[in-house]
């Protein structure tokens, strides 16, 4: 991990990542998938909905992170990418 005069980079910012499953379910965003059968194209439009917030969201966070910690954002980019990627899948499998 990077560090700038013997500090890790989230210490001087005054935080610590959270990776937990439970932490990272409960603060989400959007409400659960609906319980039952749904129809296919309600599933992939629901799928793309979560798949474009969290691309927005990543976009967001390696934009904060800039220079500050230059192998956090280029993390982040490749997670953008595929992102990206799984989007585009998904559209062009649904037609949408």
């Amino acid at each position: 991990m990077r560090s700038v005069r013997g500090q890790p980079v989230w210490k001087r910012r005054g935080v610590a990542p959270d990776g937990r499953t439970a932490k990272v379910a409960a603060a989400r965003t959007f409400d659960p998938l609906p319980a039952g059968s749904l129809d296919g194209s309600k599933i992939m439009a629901l799928f793309d909905e979560r798949a474009t917030a969290f691309a927005l969201h990543v976009r967001e966070r390696a934009g904060q992170v800039g220079d500050a910690d230059l192998a956090s954002q280029d993390l982040l980019i490749e997670i953008l990418r595929g992102v990206e990627k799984q989007r585009w899948m998904l559209r062009a499998h649904s037609g949408m």
